[in-house]
């Protein structure tokens, strides 16, 4: 079984096109009657909205609470999901409950733009755990605006990551186009998900189309750029069918060499930029996804290196089952 487990790795990493099963929305369907369903897809108009400052949350306290309208929404590291679940009911105003039986609805490009901003904002981590469910209704027109990504990773700011379940129901992604993250010192990531934790689980949704251009990101993928510990979690049931287009030029400070961070690498996967922090993968895990977009690299010297893979980049410290 490790052996097969192994093989089956391997050829996921290097394929341009992995298949374990019909996905629930495959690519030929979404090319067939692409015109039609983008015609009818929520519109995005770029905008982002700012995090409501009266919404607090301070990492790593269990006394943290709300000011002004959110005045009862005290949120601590000790706070329950169903706590939680109500808070974001109250703060963001989902129909739903959050629950697996009545998830979080996400009914128009603005909800799942919401959905970025307070995953991506440190001061809103009641968002950011486990056991928050969501639902997408409706397919996405992102029109080519600049993405931000839901979950931010700039170097293990765990609190910044999603770890809820985002059920796509069968829905798509169109015009993606992911938002550049360039920095010489801070290891970052890009895709629809930018960073993706223990726990969440990701299924049936694909992007239909886009053009993914970044420089100097450390993980990119088309779906998900940082998946941190996949235990407990899953990935299934999703395509990408953007193209991706990457440059590395780094230049490293002595900063980033005394933390240890490989600046000079990026890793770019079709689905997903990489799997890491001693993830199990197993084919329950980690299964049903595909790619047909198309993958480059640019790199300016020798001493830069540039992980390629048509689904998955990469999977350091990571092992199958």
């Amino acid at each position: 079984m490790k052996k097969l487990l192994s093989i089956f790795l391997a050829v996921l990493m290097v394929s341009s096109m992995f298949i374990m099963a019909i996905p629930a929305v495959s690519a030929e369907q979404t090319q067939q009657t692409k015109s039609a369903r983008e015609e009818a897809a929520s519109k995005w108009d770029g905008t982002i909205p700012e995090a409501n400052p009266d919404w607090v949350y301070a990492y790593g306290s269990s006394n943290a609470t709300g000011t002004g309208d959110f005045a009862d929404s005290a949120y601590g590291s000790g706070t329950s999901v169903a706590k939680r679940r109500e808070m974001i009911k109250k703060c963001l105003g989902f129909d739903g409950h959050g629950t697996s039986t009545s998830p979080f609805l996400l009914k128009s490009a603005e909800d799942v733009v919401l959905l970025a901003v307070y995953t991506n904002n440190q001061t809103s981590g009641a968002i950011n755990g486990s056991g928050i469910n969501f639902k997408l209704t409706v397919d996405l027109d992102l029109q080519g605006h600049e993405w931000p990504g839901i979950g931010l990773y700039e170097g293990f700011v765990d609190n910044q990551c999603f770890k809820g379940t985002f059920d796509g129901d069968g829905h798509v992604i169109y015009d993606l186009n992911l938002m550049s993250r360039d920095s010489s010192d801070v290891m970052q990531s890009a895709g629809f998900f930018g960073f993706v934790g223990m726990g969440a689980v990701i299924k049936d949704i694909g992007i239909a189309s886009g053009t993914v251009n970044v420089k100097n990101t450390t993980y990119v993928g088309g779906l998900i750029g940082v998946v941190d510990n996949l235990n407990n979690g899953s990935i299934s049931n999703c395509f990408n069918n953007a193209d991706i287009n990457v440059i590395c030029d780094n230049t490293i400070s002595s900063d980033a060499y005394a933390s240890g961070a490989n600046l000079r690498t990026m890793i770019v996967g079709g689905v997903i930029g990489t799997v890491r922090n001693r993830s199990t993968l197993t084919v329950q895990n980690f299964n049903n996804l595909s790619n047909s977009g198309n993958i480059t690299a640019t790199k300016i010297s020798a001493d830069q290196a540039v992980t390629m893979g048509g689904v998955l980049g990469d999977s350091p410290y990571s092992k199958t089952t």
